[in-house]
């Protein structure tokens, strides 16, 4: 019908629904100075996704790729060719752009045009430049993810306590993009500032990986860049401040002003000084007056890194006091605490644990708190094991409740095969410990265990 709609051979296209896996794309790209013409070649590697199959069942077909590419001046950032939809239709492809009058940036694959793999060899200095002038939002995001994680896999790469200074390069980008005031949708500003996961991060690094060190890395990066662009945060956050009896408005402008202040606030708590403790009182006290949630939640998760300050202990009780039994609200004040960076988070979820309203019967209360802790890589990857035993333990008890929550929270173990040897050996351990209970587990939680158990 829609081939018919739009008058098109749309065959080739529906290799998308045939083929598994993801397609990988190769772009490489040649200036021509004397003519002034850019050409850049786009080869598909062909089935990359099928070398699980057999031979007789893979589909060794080219796909129709869509190829969206601008390109942009370098050092101004002026759009020199808008937004263009290129066809890849065969393994390889070279396309042509004539009247250049200097070497463009090209902006691969705007707007998420098609879901692929890019390989395209831009430097750190193209990348730093695609993140602060790109006019496409998602190229823009994605150039400050891959500079992020440069920088944090830099460091975790250095000798322990190494010293480490944010290239100049990254902090213009990101200061260009925090002090962005044409971009009317500021949750993109957010997105493009914030760092890539350590779980994101390990998808793309070699094992043996020490994720407390990442851990460690991706904060000492964060805190540069607070550093860096302290000034920078604290004048966008007052700007975006709300006026005294200001109502909250829900709808998209809004949101997006909420969000990209309360990144401003995250970067300023990362100092976890005097002045991050009143800021984040300040704001919390507001919201509550304010009626705002999004607003309170980001405080209170910033105060209760800080848990030993009065004004952290005052806004958990405050925060408790406010959700007047609400179970969803309840269930963020038990999260916030169960994934605080803090060094004693263990002893603090297992009080958290004690509290009258926690109960291992409440699917969602339980893993507000445990199955969270188990997402506290500093915490729970800690080098004693504790972390680990107390998973296994909480398995083991949920199991008899619940074995369908008790097989997901046995999934947290499930990447032991990327970690360092000492961690390795350690969720080992505990995998035994599991599997020693095999006639006692439920069914779901065996099979978790068993398929975990042999991941390698």
């Amino acid at each position: 019908a829609m081939a018919d709609a739009n008058g098109r051979d749309l065959s080739q296209f529906e290799e998308w629904y045939l083929q598994p896996g993801t397609p990988q794309v190769e772009v490489r790209s040649s200036w021509d100075a004397a003519k002034g013409t850019l050409s850049l070649t786009i080869k598909q590697k062909v089935g990359a996704g099928q070398a699980h199959l057999p031979e007789d069942k893979r589909r060794n077909k080219p796909m129709l790729i869509p190829v969206v590419v601008g390109l942009l001046e370098r050092g101004t950032g002026k759009e020199v060719m808008p937004s263009k939809v290129l066809e890849l239709t065969t393994e390889k492809q070279t396309f042509t752009f004539e009247g250049l009058s200097a070497e463009p940036v090209p902006s691969l694959f705007r707007d998420f045009s098609a879901p692929v793999k890019v390989d395209y060899p831009y430097s750190d200095e193209d990348l730093a430049f695609l993140a602060a002038f790109d006019t496409d939002s998602f190229n823009r995001w994605e150039a400050a993810q891959q500079l992020g994680a440069k920088e944090i896999k830099k460091v975790y790469a250095a000798a322990p306590g190494s010293a480490y200074q944010l290239p100049a390069g990254y902090a213009d980008a990101l200061r260009r993009i925090l002090t962005d005031k044409e971009t009317s949708d500021l949750s993109l500003l957010s997105y493009a500032l914030v760092l890539p996961a350590e779980s994101a991060l390990m998808e793309t690094m070699t094992p043996p990986i020490n994720p407390v060190h990442l851990h460690e890395a991706r904060g000492a990066v964060r805190k540069a860049i607070a550093t860096a662009l302290k000034d920078d945060f604290t004048k966008r956050y007052q700007e975006l401040s709300p006026a005294a009896g200001e109502p909250v408005v829900i709808d998209g402008v809004n949101a997006g002003k909420r969000r990209l202040r309360n990144l401003c606030l995250g970067y300023l708590s990362a100092f976890q000084d005097a002045d991050a403790v009143a800021l984040n009182a300040a704001q919390f006290k507001e919201a509550r007056a304010r009626g705002c949630m999004t607003d309170k939640l980001a405080a209170f998760g910033n105060l209760v890194e800080m848990p030993d300050t009065p004004e952290s202990k005052e806004a958990i009780g405050a925060f408790f006091e406010d959700a007047k039994g609400d179970a969803l609200v309840v269930n963020k004040w038990f999260g916030m605490q169960a994934g605080a960076d803090v060094p004693d988070g263990l002893a603090r979820v297992q009080r958290l644990m004690e509290h009258p309203d926690f109960t291992l019967k409440n699917p969602n209360r339980l893993r507000s708190v445990v199955s969270v802790f188990g997402g506290n890589v500093a915490n729970f990857h800690k080098i004693d094991g504790t972390g680990y035993a107390f998973m296994t333990k909480m398995v083991l008890e949920v199991d008899k409740l619940n074995p369908q929550v008790a097989s997901r929270m046995a999934l947290t173990f499930s990447t032991w095969a990327k970690l360092d040897p000492a961690r390795q050996a350690l969720i080992k351990e505990q995998l035994a410990v599991l599997n020693s209970k095999g006639g006692e587990l439920s069914k779901d939680t065996f099979e978790v265990v068993s398929r975990v158990s042999k991941v390698a």
